[in-house]
């Protein structure tokens, strides 16, 4: 079982492999300043529901 910490992590990861799967898959730079991903990009749901898990998660008070 996963404590908080290593929980937040993948939940992190998993955003950020979406992010880079959606930018690759429209051939987007992933270090961009500004992106808008195609109607037709499969990863774009992924990666909103993912990044939406990752910001939900509670934070400890010591976190920035």
């Amino acid at each position: 079982m996963l404590n908080d910490d290593d929980l937040r992590i993948a939940l992190y990861r998993d955003s950020r492999r979406f992010w880079r799967l959606a930018c690759q898959h429209d051939g987007i730079d992933p270090n961009s300043k500004f992106i808008v991903f195609s109607d037709n990009n499969p990863y774009n749901q992924q990666y909103h529901a993912a990044t939406i898990a990752y910001l939900s998660f509670p934070r400890k008070d010591s976190d920035p």
